[in-house]
């Protein structure tokens, strides 16, 4: 076993050395099943544990309309490019329509995703890879239990990395499966797997020198595209604190690329040439067909194209992405110390390690490439350091949790002296602790001073609803049913009601159809020019009735027109909460009725 005094040359170092006795190999893969059966039992104990309503809801409506037959891009849409929806529906196939379902796939893949980590943090000794498996687990999927395509693209990146540090496999081998895996990323969630890529070729620009010339030329345009690509969001982010957490650190490890591609690659070395990048993207490109076919087939091709490359751009330039930031979370941080209490202190500490981790593993994959020539990085530090982006997105904590887990194996990945490397193994275990006792299954609607400073909400309520087997708190169940038995009362099965701005929830629950192609109504008026459509479809079929939740971020000045010229078509308005429900719409009444 290596000695704490020892130094792990890289890239062999995350492999299991030949000289290891077989006790040893045997006690890795004791602990690997063991580390892979923890995360399990974790997974099993929160996998049911609180939702977020109207994002569980926008993946179950889409589902279930495509059980019901519909086309996705004609009938009903989603701003992923479909294969999340698809692998919902079939998740409702076999194991029922309900909400619940959807959260199986996800939490098998989790597990999966802890033996992959183990796998890649053995040769930094079981401890640091037996916490980092657990890791894998309690600081991902359990943190926001929601079946988002983000921890489908956190599996994707962890498979990626796994990939890169297969030994013995050449690059060529490789090139077209890393394509495959970087299009079914894309497939999933399009921002995470332009980062994943960025940081995929990052890597192998910086371990495999190009072939020759021409391909030196390729290999330095693909950087200056990647750097363009990043300069371009982070400005469009404007977010200085979200800059300096994130986003400095890709462009250092660009710059160490663009210098080892200046050093052509000896006869014996595998090189990165032009070929390995036209395998990759036929990799990529093999990932689209089965959509490519579907969508084909069903005449929806151009529909496909504007759902999953125009509508995201559209939905993310509304006001409340601007206005989340970490750097509020780091003085809401500091305002609520003075009497946070022990635990308070525990849970803030948790999330400025949270927040600060990306620095160091920036700080520390530098201090790496400089005292080795780049050689000692690890493709799982690199990986994670572009990777970290999709945190800027939208800089609330939920984000953070898409990324910390990645960010923290990137640290215990690197060839750190032996007292840092166990320092930083009993931070991680510590985080991991903390997050499972206070963090994990834990309701959104707890709010922003709850989730940082740890206070949890009991789930007493064993069902959320009889297709939501979601563990819930008493009170969200009942708001949920009030408005669910007056959609029964008021709609019969087969009319259409409308939830706006974002509770498609409703829609699954009530087992009513939208009247447009989007379950989020904010998504479908977008512009002034579709709201005049949307509300010519509804004069032509008025739904049965509108439940508009009065206080939303997602309440654009085109929803809340909508809202107000069905007001007018209204015989009767009710409060039920924090919602107004309208009934008997009918474009003909007079304006000054629907009081």
């Amino acid at each position: 076993m290596p000695q704490p005094s020892e130094t792990l040359s890289a890239p062999a170092a995350l492999a299991p050395r030949s000289g290891w006795s077989v006790s040893a190999e045997r006690e890795h893969r004791l602990l690997g099943l063991l580390a892979t059966a923890l995360s399990a039992l974790i997974l099993y104990l929160f996998y049911n544990r609180s939702w977020w309503a109207p994002d569980d809801g926008a993946y179950a409506y889409v589902a279930w309309r495509l059980l019901e037959g519909d086309v996705l891009g004609r009938d009903v849409a989603d701003v992923h490019p479909g294969y999340i929806n698809f692998i919902n529906a079939a998740a409702m196939r076999l194991w029922g329509v309900d909400m619940l379902s959807m959260r199986i796939p996800l939490a098998a893949l989790t597990v999966v995703q802890s033996a992959l980590t183990y796998w890649l943090l053995r040769g930094r000794g079981p401890v640091v890879a037996t916490v980092g498996a657990i890791a894998a687990s309690a600081l991902t999927f359990v943190l926001f239990v929601n079946p988002t395509a983000n921890w489908y693209a956190l599996f994707l990146a962890v498979g990626t990395i796994a990939l890169l540090s297969w030994p013995r496999l050449k690059l060529a081998s490789m090139a077209p499966w890393l394509g495959f895996l970087l299009g079914n990323a894309f497939l999933f969630r399009q921002l995470s797997a332009v980062f994943l890529a960025m940081g995929v070729l990052c890597w192998l620009i910086l371990k495999h020198r190009p072939a020759g010339v021409a391909d030196r030329r390729v290999a330095r345009a693909v950087l200056i595209l990647i750097g363009l690509g990043l300069g371009a969001y982070l400005v469009s982010k404007g977010s200085m604190t979200g800059l300096l957490l994130f986003g400095i650190w890709p462009f250092f490890l660009l710059a160490r690329a663009w210098s080892a591609s200046g050093v052509l690659a000896a006869a014996s070395d595998e090189p990165f040439t032009s070929r390995s990048m036209l395998a990759m993207i036929a990799g990529g490109c093999a990932a689209f067909v089965p959509l490519a076919i579907y969508h084909g087939i069903t005449g929806t091709v151009g529909s496909w194209l504007h759902d999953s490359l125009v509508a995201p751009f559209l939905l993310t330039s509304l006001d409340f992405f601007d206005g989340a930031s970490f750097g509020a979370l780091f003085v809401r941080i500091a305002q609520l110390s003075p009497s946070a209490g022990m635990l308070g202190w525990l849970n803030l500490a948790y999330w400025l390690t949270l927040l600060l981790a990306p620095v160091v593993l920036g700080l520390r994959a530098l201090r790496t490439a400089r005292s080795s020539d780049g050689d000692a990085l690890t493709p799982l530090a690199v990986v994670a350091i572009f990777f970290g982006l999709v945190s800027i997105h939208y800089e609330i904590p939920i984000y953070l949790n898409y990324t910390s887990f990645l960010t923290l194996a990137g640290i215990l990945s690197l060839d750190l002296p032996w007292r840092e490397r166990s320092l930083w193994a009993g931070g991680v275990a510590a985080l991991c602790g903390i997050a499972l006792l206070f963090q994990a299954g834990q309701p959104v609607a707890r709010g922003l001073d709850a989730t940082l400073t740890g206070r949890t909400l009991a789930l007493d309520a064993s069902a959320a609803h009889p297709l939501a087997s979601i563990r819930t708190t008493a009170d969200d169940r009942e708001a949920m049913a009030k408005i669910l038995v007056r959609i029964d009362q008021r709609s019969a099965g087969d009319q259409r009601v409308l939830a706006a701005p974002f509770n498609p929830e409703f829609y699954f629950l009530a087992q009513r159809r939208s009247p447009f192609r989007h379950g989020i109504t904010a998504l479908e008026l977008q512009d002034e020019a579709a709201l005049r459509r949307s509300l010519g479809q509804l004069r032509r079929a008025p739904p049965a009735l509108l439940i508009h939740r009065r206080q939303d971020k997602y309440n654009t000045p085109e929803v809340l027109a909508l809202v107000a010229e069905l007001k007018r078509w209204s015989g009767r308005r009710e409060a039920v909460g924090d919602y107004d429900i309208y009934y008997d719409l009918d474009p003909r009444r007079p304006e000054r009725g629907g009081q």
